[in-house]
């Protein structure tokens, strides 16, 4: 009897013990917020926010957006680090922080941005395949994409942030294309200027989803 006891709590010990697999700091939190940071707004959208405010207005929303981000990560830092962060990333730490009441408050909305989100990028993406391949159908692409994305993540977790190692060595590559090119022979076509300009906060706001990647994936470095 006092063996079956020993084993019992020799067993109950080491399930505590055990850690859940994690997908590490690069694949899990680094890789996926570095894609949503170099993302649709960065390349279809940068230069439509210079025709519209200048370069000191893009220069000043660059460094209003990001002292924001830089804030908000002060934030989270400074939540994290008083507790263990399990599953639910923003939506946890601020549920057993200020209350779940806080917590509902924003998990809700943050859930309705993170679908929101993926229409905004697979847009972008559907944008940049049509403009490439005017024959494709946008919707076609857009359905297509949302399809293989929805498959991958059925799957598991795990493989799509594999597939998302791909995609992130395109983006380095797409950098050294565009730091290592030349003026085209025919020189570069300068857009007419619209006649009217968006506004600033109007241009800010499109802007501004380009900064906000740090809460890309919640709390990805744990996974099964």
């Amino acid at each position: 009897m006092e063996n079956k006891v020993k084993e019992t709590l020799q067993i109950t010990a080491n399930k505590k013990e055990e850690v859940p697999k994690g997908f590490g700091t690069f694949k899990g939190v680094y890789l996926p917020s570095i894609l949503t940071i170099f993302g649709v707004i960065m390349y279809l959208r940068l230069g439509w926010v210079l025709g519209n405010v200048g370069l000191s207005g893009t220069l000043l929303i660059v460094t209003i957006a990001t002292s924001i981000t830089f804030l908000t990560g002060l934030s989270i830092s400074a939540t994290a680090t008083n507790m263990k962060v399990k599953g639910g990333g923003a939506y946890y730490m601020i549920s057993r922080s200020f209350g779940v009441e806080a917590g509902a408050a924003v998990g809700v909305p943050l859930f309705f941005a993170q679908a929101v989100g993926v229409s905004f990028y697979i847009a972008g993406f559907a944008e940049s395949v049509n403009n490439l391949f005017p024959q494709l159908s946008f919707t076609t692409i857009c359905v297509s994409s949302l399809f293989v994305l929805t498959v991958l993540a059925y799957i598991s977790a795990d493989l799509a942030l594999k597939a998302q190692m791909f995609i992130f060595l395109l983006i380095i590559l797409s950098l050294f294309s565009f730091f290592g090119g030349s003026i085209p022979a025919g020189g570069f076509i300068i857009p007419a200027v619209p006649a009217v300009r968006a506004p600033f906060w109007g241009v800010f706001a499109i802007f501004f989803p380009a900064v906000t990647g740090i809460e890309a994936e919640g709390s990805p470095c744990r996974g099964t």
